[in-house]
């Protein structure tokens, strides 16, 4: 059985409350009465920011965040957090978030094509065909420093 996506409930925060940022990515909410209060005044759910439960078995064993990264950025972000490490990589996802998580990369992939190429022939007529060599050039520069400075993820074990 796949896992589910639901609301977050009042009987959750007992776990919750024991993973920071589980259903805030601002602040952790690792005190319980902290953790109530958010709960009772937005139940996790605004227009900027909300958490659901992922539950297999009916049993909460993650959750499911999104939120706006800043306040000059139009799209959200989405994330999850599965709780207990060894269900991690065990396909606890439901086929429509796996759905709905493919429809979001390959619809920013197709916005980069084109807001590539805007901004690829804006650059070319105000500074010419050079400079879109250059600003690509830089680009990758900064992708490269960043990509170099990042961690390989941890090996799993092939163990079940």
């Amino acid at each position: 059985m796949t896992a589910t996506l639901r609301r977050i409930q009042s009987d959750d925060l007992e776990q919750i409350v024991r993973f920071p940022f589980t259903v805030s990515i601002r602040e952790p909410l690792t005190d319980s009465g902290a953790l109530s209060a958010a709960f009772e005044a937005t139940g996790f759910w605004t227009d900027e920011a909300g958490a659901m439960a992922i539950v297999k078995d009916g049993r909460m064993v993650g959750t499911c965040q999104f939120y706006r990264a800043a306040p000059c950025i139009h799209g959200f972000e989405l994330g999850y957090i599965l709780h207990d490490p060894a269900r991690r990589g065990h396909g606890l996802a439901p086929p429509a978030v796996k759905g709905f998580a493919l429809g979001v990369f390959g619809t920013t992939r197709a916005a980069g094509f084109f807001i590539g190429g805007i901004v690829g022939g804006a650059v070319s007529k105000h500074f010419g065909n050079n400079a879109v060599f250059y600003v690509c050039a830089a680009l990758a520069a900064i992708w490269f420093v960043a990509a170099f400075s990042m961690q390989p993820p941890p090996v799993k074990s092939k163990e079940k």
